[in-house]
């Protein structure tokens, strides 16, 4: 497979200032670092018009991980206060196949705004964004003003605490990676804690969900790297922004250098989703081939293994391997991890209304309010459950004080229909899920 790297950099000397004050800085993006030159400092601001329904939004730190509280105190209080969310930057933006810089001005405002202004010979090219659409005065968007917006905009610590505040799910990957491959005993580089959030972008095609890393420095806490996956005209490209030159201004942390790497490979990437793992083997029974990996979960994957449809790995090739805490290695469907590694794991709750149970009577203890006749029947038919046999026996055996891998579990039904005081309805309830899901 082959593939291409095309390289863009934007240094950028940034100082911080207040509602009506401005930022400067200069910028370029192209594959050698060209001399920076800083702008005079505006004596006024354009603000992004918009009715943008985030306009007012800040990052309230007691929603958030109490992890991430640390991270955005060292970024400082723009983020939380009224009168610090609109700063304006400018300078001169070089791209690679310009022969000449232009003029640059951007305002943006958090959480999520932008408007771009490029001066283009005697010409002003305008580029704005609202919060939900990114327009274009004149000629349609080129992508490389696309990319411009995105890793001003959405490739910054801003929008990683933004996403947040809109819901976006995020997922804590640990703490203090390194970058090397963990051989050598005299690392001397940087140690990162990383945060997966799935993210949802507005681009000029429309909206797109994205899933991006973001990579905070575990000793300084500040967002240096952001790297995601995307596919641009069928091919696959690796993106990835690197922040650095980090300094405080008027009590704030601000980046000097942004720069961004893409990585194309020459390979188009086709992806296939399935509602659940029995769409999964029912697919591959019926004859799919191709795949050349699969996500499925740890009971299908035991399927797969039985049935000789894996191949091997090699673990020569498998280098961060060893980065994986043991427990979730070595397990009793793969021995070994001969055929597969972790990718992730997730927890199955039960949820319930507490004021409702509460009105009702029920004390919630566990899964009895499901199983139990006597609980469940003042629940009728407003139980539902996850279209999954795997999933509510799992929840049947828990309940009958075993554990939810519990083998021979075709018998469960018959043990909770004993347990249940011969009631008909805990052992209905379990196959009324099995055959047609949530009611």
């Amino acid at each position: 497979m082959t593939n291409t790297r095309k390289r863009i950099i934007w240094p950028a000397l940034l100082i911080v200032a207040l509602a009506l004050s401005a930022i400067a800085f200069a910028a370029a993006d192209r594959i050698r670092r060209p001399k920076v030159t800083v702008a005079k400092p505006l004596t006024h601001q354009n603000p992004p018009k918009s009715a943008n329904a985030n306009r007012g939004i800040y990052v309230r730190r007691s929603l958030l991980p109490p992890k991430l509280a640390w991270n955005l105190n060292a970024l400082g209080d723009r983020l939380e206060k009224p009168g610090k969310e609109r700063v304006t930057i400018a300078g001169t933006l070089t791209r690679s196949s310009d022969s000449q810089g232009s003029e640059f001005q951007a305002v943006l405002e958090f959480p999520d705004q932008i408007r771009l202004t490029i001066q283009q010979g005697i010409q002003s090219r305008v580029i704005t964004f609202d919060g939900a659409q990114l327009k274009a005065v004149g000629k349609p968007l080129e992508s490389g003003e696309q990319n411009l917006v995105e890793s001003l905009m959405y490739d910054t610590a801003d929008h990683f605490f933004a996403s947040q505040t809109q819901g976006c799910a995020l997922r804590f990957l640990g703490a203090r990676f390194r970058t090397d491959d963990g051989s050598s005993a005299k690392y001397s580089g940087p140690y990162y804690d990383i945060y997966q959030v799935s993210d949802r972008l507005a681009t000029a095609e429309g909206k797109r969900e994205q899933t991006k890393l973001y990579y905070f420095n575990s000793d300084t806490l500040l967002l240096e790297r952001v790297s995601y996956r995307t596919n641009r005209n069928g091919l696959a490209v690796k993106i990835e922004d690197v922040m650095g030159g980090w300094q405080k201004e008027q009590g704030q942390q601000v980046a000097r250098t942004i720069e961004r790497f893409e990585k194309q490979f020459n390979a188009k990437v086709q992806q296939t989703y399935f509602s659940d793992n029995d769409e999964l083997l029912a697919k591959l029974a019926a004859g799919a081939t191709g795949y050349d990996i699969m996500v499925p979960t740890s009971n299908a994957l035991e399927v797969l293994i039985k049935k000789g449809d894996l191949a091997r790995l090699d673990p020569a090739k498998l280098l961060n391997l060893k980065n994986v805490k043991p427990e979730f290695l070595n397990t009793a469907f793969d021995p070994g991890n001969v055929y597969s590694v972790p990718y992730a794991y997730s927890t199955t709750v039960l949820g319930y209304n507490d004021q409702k149970l509460t009105g009702a009577g029920i004390d919630v203890r566990g899964t009895e309010v499901i199983f139990e006749a006597q609980i469940a029947c003042k629940l009728k038919g407003r139980i539902t459950g996850l279209d999954s046999p795997d999933e509510v026996f799992s929840a049947a055996f828990i309940y009958l004080g075993l554990g939810p891998n519990t083998p021979e579990w075709g018998r469960g039904p018959l043990g909770i229909h004993a347990n249940s005081g011969g009631s008909p309805y805990a052992s209905a309830c379990i196959c009324m899920y099995c055959r047609s899901g949530p009611t």
